[in-house]
């Protein structure tokens, strides 16, 4: 085997690329400090989003179950008359499967 930079060559003519060593460096500065803020405030961010995206899944199928019509829970929450489908019966599944 023959070796050229970051490329391995065989000799049946077929290469496989190595990655290239990085050194590795713990980072303090200010720019790091800040994305390391931002990264956890967007962890953060879509936690509360997920919680309250699954209330308003929660208040659809409530809604749907005493009796409004999907489209009507749909141009209310806004979403589609489908996705609005697709949340009652997603949660029709998880009731009735035994835990």
């Amino acid at each position: 085997m023959r070796t050229m930079s970051a490329i391995r060559v065989r000799d049946r003519g077929h290469a496989t690329i190595r990655p290239m060593p990085r050194p590795r460096t713990n980072t303090t500065s200010p720019e790091a400090t800040a994305l390391d803020q931002a990264a956890r405030d967007f962890t953060k961010a879509e936690q509360v989003a997920d919680t309250k995206r699954k209330a308003l899944h929660a208040a659809v199928v409530a809604a749907v179950r005493s009796g409004m019509s999907k489209s009507e829970a749909a141009r209310r929450a806004g979403y589609t008359r489908e996705h609005v489908a697709d949340v009652v019966d997603k949660a029709a599944e998880d009731t009735a499967k035994p835990d």
